[in-house]
């Protein structure tokens, strides 16, 4: 359902006003007793209550001393209808509809009253709207959602749960409705409430009446004027700024996501990078080992020329010659052997050094962090500041801010100009004036202005004042108090504070975690006594070790040199055991000498040559780039991925953190915030000059309005009342008997709507927002940032927020179906004003899918709602 339209005519103090009602965010803002509320009440008369009704309610409307009819009437789209609905009461009572869609149709009296209830209780909840409407002077608490049958619809839908039927639900919500009016949640009655409600209405009106005689409307208005023109002149820059700094976060986002799409895009040249050093790597790889293999078959070959060429008479002396070489290959064998026994402790040796040196870096890390534990520790011991005291201390801010602002007001304004120079004394302070000048005092308690040699006037202020002065001076005290036993200086340091307690909680968190990683179930006593016993051996085998040869620079060297020894010495030993044979075997080879010296030195020809083409390929590459630079090639190819994809994490963490959908929602709603307070200054300025031309022309004071208001409250209460003790009785017995048959369809409908509220909610409160809502539909508990409290342990502000967005978030759910219009009437009054600005983008957010209306009194509360049209009543 929209309302497009609400115009009112002879409606207690209102004699003839309309209002035009955006598709999305309407504010109504105009000071207390003006009307406002009134509008609620005129569209709630107009769906439910007959123009013939004699009720008490209905006669209160009429103002006072006047014989005339109340006129409300609306312009609403709800469903596929579309019509104007009027009904005048009182006085030549009427009621009208005229439908302008799907089809155009007129009707009167109880046929058009009937009618349009059959196409509201067709197209929408009634039952919602009533849970949704946060009334003026009222705690914002949970929304009682559980009896919505439009909710219950729009959360099938997205839940697939099978629902409660129409009539069933219908009748629950009706039933609950009843008794709601007449008893609390927990079953206690509410005739005190309505009691206090009738003594309070009789307190007003008794008010009122003697406020009659005071300052005139139109100076009110006027000065209202002039305080939002300065207030939104003050309000821009800082609106400007706002807009400056979520557009800085916006484009933060937007650079992450080309930053994260740049070294995506360098990742994939540098794995390719490195894939063609590797292929240039094992190209060459297998070169070497091809001209290896060559050279071994050459030498082979070599080797057995020599006693082919021979002639038989020279095998002994051939004899004599190989096991000489024989011998001398047992020398060398025992040298290899040795040679390579003291690489492999080199190797050893080194193996223990670079296991020492990450010991030492991993003391070195544990030592650092424990001097982080401690001053985190310190800093936790120092600090009195929690959430608690905050609390506490933000609360006493406030009450003390109130107090100052109603002594202001008390306060009696004393006004001294001077005619020549002029010298005066305002109890113990000295003022001087020159001609023309002007001293305005604000006089809140007894004071005495001296004028020397001349005259001295005691000035003594109304009781009141004095009271406001004494209770301002009290609440001061109470807050100096608070904040010297907290150990700061104001407000803003408690905030800087507590923040530094949770950074200090969160460091050694994280250093105890770090700590737990580096021990890996070690003791540091442990850690610290390897590394002892590993700078031991280093020592000892140092001292012992021989000077030459010298020991290898890193430990790939030791391991090289100890590969190379081991294949040489497996070479002797080929060598040596083929010399053996080739001993035995010479008698045997003199006869195939010829043939095979033949053979021998063809293969020998053939391998020489392919060795060479081998080795022209290998040393052309080795020109281009040398053994050393491809391995380094490689090596820095492989590192810098790996940099790549460490950045790539990092961002993509840095983007998530940035929670980019909530500072979108923030950054168009500050932009519109900002073009709304423009145009809301451009419009108080043409107002101000219209009140200050009125000024002139007449002084209507206004206070009958609100003497006529009051007395219609007062009669409403008093009926109200006695309506209450009457049904309360009935609705009660209906109540329990139809609400045990409802219970077992809610459960399904908890996930879609906890989602929703945290979607809101996360505009809000920031990342890690999440809830927990039970099967009636209501708050259990908030979780902000990993610690969760209950909801009955929140603070004012904060529960009345997440009634705000409990109601946003049903709102948009039914949105689909029609929806309802959502009414807040003066709420936020707890809110600070960081906690303002995001209610008004989560309010703009939601206010983009169903009508929202805002009343407030105080100019400026929702002025961080981007989207939202002002009307200002005044």
């Amino acid at each position: 359902m929209r309302i497009h339209r609400i115009k009112l005519e002879n409606w207690r103090g209102i004699d003839a006003r309309e209002i035009e009602l955006d598709e999305g965010v309407t504010i109504i803002e105009g000071p207390n007793e003006i009307g406002k509320t009134t509008f609620v009440e005129a569209i709630r008369f107009l769906f439910r209550i007959l123009d013939s009704s004699k009720a008490k309610d209905v006669k209160a409307i009429q103002p006072a001393g006047r014989d005339v009819g109340s006129r409300v009437e609306a312009e609403i789209t709800t469903g596929d209808y579309r019509f104007t609905y009027a009904k005048v009461y009182n006085r030549n009572t009427e009621t009208t509809l005229h439908v302008t869609a799907p089809v155009t149709e007129q009707f009167t009296g109880r046929e058009a009253h009937e009618k349009a209830t059959a196409m509201l209780e067709e197209t929408m909840d009634l039952a919602l709207w009533d849970a949704l409407l946060v009334d003026q002077g009222k705690e914002v608490g949970q929304a009682k959602l559980n009896d919505s049958e439009g909710l219950s619809k729009s959360l099938d839908e997205v839940a697939g749960a099978g629902g409660t039927g129409y009539e069933e639900s219908g009748l629950i919500a009706a039933a609950e409705a009843e008794y709601a009016r007449y008893f609390t949640p927990t079953g206690l009655p509410r005739n005190r409430t309505s009691e206090e409600t009738l003594r309070q209405a009789e307190a007003e009106l008794e008010s009122a009446r003697q406020a009659l005689s005071s300052i005139e409307q139109d100076v009110q208005e006027h000065e209202r004027s002039a305080k939002d023109v300065s207030r939104l002149r003050e309000l821009i820059p800082g609106l400007q700024a706002n807009v400056e700094k979520h557009a800085a976060e916006w484009e933060r986002v937007n650079s992450l996501k080309v930053q994260l799409e740049a070294r995506q895009r360098d990742r994939a040249d540098a794995a390719e990078l490195l894939k063609s050093a590797q292929d240039d790597q094992h190209r060459r790889a297998g070169l070497s080992t091809e001209i290896t293999d060559k050279d071994a078959k050459i030498r082979s070959l070599e080797e057995g020329l020599e006693p082919l060429t021979r002639l038989v008479d020279e095998l002994k002396g051939r004899f004599d010659a190989a096991q000489l070489a024989l011998d001398e290959e047992k020398v060398r064998k025992k040298t290899i052997g040795a040679a390579l026994q003291r690489a492999a402790g080199d190797r050893e040796h080194l193996e223990r050094k670079e296991t020492l040196r990450k010991e030492a870096a991993r003391l070195d890390k544990l030592a650092a962090l424990a001097k982080e534990k401690s001053a985190a520790l310190e800093t936790l011991a120092s600090n009195r500041v929690d959430d608690a005291r905050l609390e506490l201390i933000r609360e006493a801010h406030t009450r003390h801010k109130v107090a100052v602002g109603k002594r202001d007001m008390a306060a009696t304004r004393v006004t001294v100009e001077a005619d020549a120079r002029l010298q005066l004394q305002v109890d113990e302070r000295q003022v001087k004036l020159e001609p023309a000048g002007l001293e305005q005092l604000d006089i809140a308690s007894e004071t005495r202005i001296c004028f020397p040699g001349v005259a001295s006037v005691l000035i003594a202020p109304p009781k009141s004042a004095e009271d406001l002065d004494q209770e301002h001076r009290d609440l001061e005290k109470a807050l100096d108090d608070l904040l010297a036993d907290s150990g700061v200086a104001g407000y803003a340091e408690a905030v800087a504070a507590n923040q530094a307690r949770q950074s200090a909680e969160r460091d050694l968190k994280a250093i105890k975690r770090q700590e737990k990683q580096l021990l890996e179930d070690e003791g540091l006593a442990e850690i610290e006594q390897r590394a002892e016993k590993l700078q031991t051996e280093c020592e000892a085998y140092q001292e012992t070790r021989p000077q030459q040869p010298e020991l290898p620079a890193s430990l790939s060297e030791a391991a090289r040199r100890v590969d190379a020894l081991r294949d040489e010495l497996a070479q002797i030993e080929e060598t040596f055991e083929g010399k053996e044979t080739k001993l035995a075997e010479i008698r045997a080879e003199r006869d195939a000498a010829i043939l095979q010296l033949e053979l021998a030195q063809q293969e020998k020809s053939g391998l020489a040559e392919a060795r060479k083409q081998n080795q022209g390929r290998l040393e052309a590459a080795r020109k281009g780039e040398s053994d050393e630079a491809l391995a380094r090639r490689v090596s820095k190819r492989e590192q810098e991925l790996a940099r790549i994809d460490e950045a790539i994490d990092q961002l993509r963490a840095d983007l998530k953190k940035a929670s980019p959908d909530a500072t979108e929602a923030k950054y168009l709603n500050a932009r519109q915030a900002h073009e709304r307070a423009c145009s809301e200054l451009r419009d108080a300025d043409k107002q101000l000059a219209v009140l200050a031309d009125r000024l002139q022309q007449a002084r209507a004071n206004g206070r009958y309005e609100a003497f006529e208001a009051a007395g219609h409250e007062f009669e409403t209460a008093a009926a109200a009342h006695r309506e209450a003790i009457r049904r309360a009785a009935a609705a009660e017995l209906l109540w329990e008997t139809l609400s045990s048959h409802r219970d077992a369809t809610r459960k399904a409908y908890v996930r879609p709507l906890k989602e929703c509220i945290e979607r809101l909610g996360e505009i809000v409160f920031g990342a890690g927002f999440e809830v927990d809502i039970d099967n009636d539909w209501k708050l259990v508990s908030r979780t902000l940032n990993g610690q969760s409290l209950p909801f009955d342990s929140l603070s004012v502000g904060a529960r009345e927020q997440l009634g705000i967005i409990t109601r946003l978030a049903a709102a948009q759910i039914v949105s689909k179906q029609g929806g309802v219009p959502l009414i807040i009437d003066d709420a936020l009054g707890f809110s600070d004003p960081a906690r303002l600005e995001s209610m008004g983008a989560a309010i703009a957010r939601a206010g983009q899918d169903c009508q929202i209306l805002l009343m407030t009194c105080s100019p400026g509360r929702f002025s961080h709602v981007g989207n939202a049209a002002l009307i200002k009543i005044q």
